[in-house]
């Protein structure tokens, strides 16, 4: 797994952002990388990331869409 500090050495800090979120009573931790025109444009980004990034399998997401 991929620490804190190794997500701001693999990429740009000032567009990463974390949040904590709760699911079925479990504390998670999100990030968001990016802010792009479309899920195309943020799928085509989770393809340039770094190996030790996408074995974390990110996916796409609309921020609206956080709880």
């Amino acid at each position: 797994d991929v620490c804190s500090s190794d997500l701001l050495r693999l990429l740009p800090p000032e567009q990463v952002r974390v949040y904590t979120a709760e699911r079925n009573g479990e504390q998670r931790l999100g990030v968001i990388y990016g802010d792009f025109d479309s899920r195309e444009a943020a799928g085509q980004a989770i393809e340039t990331l770094p190996p030790e990034l996408q074995a974390n399998q990110p996916f796409p997401r609309q921020v609206r869409r956080l709880r």
